[in-house]
């Protein structure tokens, strides 16, 4: 099944297993942490099919933090939203052994190397999920124990239903809001439908968490001290005006901001990170490409690591951020354990080009 890793605020969803450590151009073997050289290809199409209709309109925020660019999108007529450049180091990843806060998976900190790479600057939204559902459908077979469907589409909870081969939104759902009903096979299908790939842990906690002109590896995308109405999280806590509801159980129904929404302007916060990438903390989960393990496997110089899936283990992975009920729960890391049969939200990452 999936857990979170919680890193003193962030959340990420991963899978189970016992791992070794190796470095391998080549990919890692099946349970060992290899590096993203080898793990963290983009892959092929499982359908090449090209849209009929233009994609919904990127989000774009002006000015802002990094270096963020519509021009960075390697597939524009399927996903013409923004990525930030992130242009790599070395960082602490992982929780202190002295915080309080932490849990046993989010340990230990160790110093950890990712290679440049592009980071989409805002989750993937319910309509760019239509536009990818109504342009290669809901396949996803052979990937996961039960499941052949890229998306959940039948809790009446989900924002997406289908008719007759047509995807659309119900009426509660926000066009530029998170999707959060996807399984991990959909996410890493998206992702390679669109030229990219999902990020790994280590890149993801990276663009959380690191400033790159301090240097400083910081517990919030903001800095180190919580403030509300920076993120989308509990009410009582952030205070971000996305109020709860509850369903006939009386169990939570979070109501997710639109990407982006915290941006310093209309009396919001800027929970942006020094990258300029937003919503990495609090707004919908995501899942990364790595598998859980517990607590983190050691790496060695862990340059550009990646866990592989444990030879004979579930096909389970990690999921980032979380949408908490506190502040502890969205600052970095934290970090999720799913089964293949739970659904998330996600963004993308890619290489930069050699050269």
């Amino acid at each position: 099944m999936w857990r979170t890793r919680r890193i003193a605020g962030l959340w990420l969803v991963v899978g189970v297993g016992l791992v070794g450590c190796e470095r391998s151009k080549g990919g890692a073997p099946g349970g060992a942490m290899g590096s993203a050289g080898g793990g963290r290809d983009a892959g092929t199409d499982a359908r090449s099919e090209e849209p009929t209709v233009p994609p919904p309109p990127p989000t774009v925020k002006s000015g802002g933090k990094g270096d963020c660019q519509t021009a960075y999108a390697p597939r524009p007529t399927r996903d013409p939203n923004p990525m930030c450049k992130i242009d790599g180091g070395t960082f602490g990843m992982g929780a202190a052994e002295d915080d309080p806060t932490a849990l046993l998976q989010e340990k230990p900190r160790r110093r950890v190397s990712v290679s440049p790479f592009y980071l989409d600057q805002f989750e993937v939204t319910n309509a760019q999920m239509l536009h990818f559902l109504n342009t290669r459908g809901n396949w996803c077979g052979g990937t996961r124990e039960h499941k052949d469907e890229c998306v959940l589409v039948a809790s009446g909870n989900v924002v997406v239903k289908e008719k007759n081969g047509t995807f659309f939104l119900r009426p509660e759902g926000h066009p530029t809001a998170p999707f959060t009903y996807a399984f991990h096979a959909g996410a890493e299908a998206y992702c390679a439908w669109v030229g990219k790939r999902l990020p790994t842990e280590a890149e993801w906690e990276f663009a959380a968490r690191h400033d790159p002109k301090t240097g400083a590896d910081l517990r919030y995308p903001w800095g180190d001290e919580f403030r509300p109405n920076h993120a989308a999280c509990d009410e009582a806590a952030c205070a971000d005006g996305f109020v709860e509801t509850k369903d006939a159980i009386g169990a939570a129904i979070y109501v997710y901001a639109p990407v982006g929404t915290f941006d310093g302007t209309l009396g919001r916060g800027d929970g942006s990170s020094p990258w300029g990438v937003h919503d990495l903390a609090g707004n919908g989960k995501e899942f990364v490409a790595d598998f859980y393990v517990e607590p983190y496997p050691s790496c060695g110089a862990c340059i550009d690591p990646v866990v592989s899936q444990p030879s004979g283990a579930r096909l389970d992975h990690v999921d980032r951020t979380f949408y908490g009920s506190d502040q502890n729960q969205i600052g970095t890391p934290n970090v999720t354990q799913r089964n293949p049969g739970e659904i998330s939200g996600f963004r993308c990452a890619r290489d930069v080009p050699s050269g």
